[in-house]
């Protein structure tokens, strides 16, 4: 009985062209899944980072709120930027600390210096305090915690601190965070420093500047708008600091997850962030996360009163 089948030749013609498609289908199958991450990295960097600054942003408005006069300075009890023990009226045996307070380079961080001052080096985030008097009960400071007295002046601290819920294969485990505590006028500081909530996470960088109008008894530069980091500020002649009308704000946020080792993530890449180029630590060689510069200006309209 005479039998059909495939020859030798024409079996492994059909083998060839079998791999050729599963090669085919595996590349498609591999990039599709690698622009799956790379959307997906985005879209959570930028859900994280909208909704974390303009939680931010509505808070730091409040500066200056209620208060005595509309103008900000280091030396002004109750200004809603604290950049000095100057600002908290508390009482003198109260437990007030430095790190307490509006300060540059600072603060953990994930990032070396790329330009200006020690290129290399780690370059340390800063931290921003604020206060304000509630006009009303009700609301709650950025920790959770209702307020329940409009006579205590509301102090919210933001800073970068260490997440312990970060993933394992992450290569930096900071978070942008907010500790609140509470005083009035002469009396203990209550809560700082006991506790603080997430506000951002995966934040690597954190940067404030000051904007402030002039320098005092400089009759050239009395109207002249700019941004001082807390360090140059207090670096001011004291008669000559100017007032504080805004606060910029920059970071350096990070994917959740890795977008694998291909080329579409450059290691090498630097990031402006405000007035400083960082670059992240230890990228050679590791998971590759998308990363991207953020910031936003806030005007405190609590501080654009009448000039001293």
């Amino acid at each position: 009985m005479k039998q059909g089948g495939f020859t030798l030749l024409e079996l492994m013609i059909a083998i060839a062209l079998g791999l050729i498609v599963i090669a085919a289908a595996s590349i498609l199958l591999i990039t599709g899944h690698k622009g799956l991450l790379m959307q997906q990295g985005n879209s959570d960097l930028q859900d994280n980072a909208n909704f974390g600054l303009n939680y931010i942003a509505r808070d730091i408005r409040l500066s200056n709120l209620n208060t005595e006069t509309a103008v900000i300075t280091d030396t002004l009890p109750k200004g809603g930027v604290i950049l000095s023990l100057n600002n908290v009226p508390i009482d003198p045996d109260s437990a007030w600390k430095e790190e307490y307070q509006t300060r540059s380079s600072t603060g953990l961080t994930n990032v070396n210096n790329v330009s200006g001052g020690t290129v290399g080096a780690e370059l340390k985030s800063d931290v921003l305090t604020i206060q304000y008097l509630p006009v009303q009960t009700g609301g709650m400071d950025c920790e959770g915690t209702e307020i329940d007295n409009i006579n205590q002046m509301v102090i919210q601290r933001y800073f970068l601190r260490a997440d312990s819920n970060s993933l394992g294969t992450e290569p930096s485990n900071l978070a942008l965070v907010c500790d609140a505590g509470r005083y009035k006028p002469g009396e203990a500081l209550e809560g700082m420093g006991t506790d603080s909530q997430i506000i951002m996470k995966r934040v690597e960088y954190f940067r404030v500047l000051l904007g402030v109008v002039g320098v005092k008894n400089d009759e050239v530069n009395k109207d002249k708008f700019k941004y001082l980091d807390a360090t140059s500020y207090m670096a001011l002649p004291a008669a000559n600091r100017p007032r504080i009308v805004s606060i910029s704000l920059g970071l350096l946020a990070r994917s959740p997850l890795t977008v694998g080792q291909g080329k579409a993530v450059d290691d090498s890449k630097a990031f402006t962030i405000l007035d400083k180029t960082v670059r992240p630590k230890n990228q050679n060689n590791s998971p590759k996360f998308i990363r991207q510069a953020i910031s936003q200006n806030i005007t405190l309209r609590n501080a654009l009163g009448e000039r001293e």
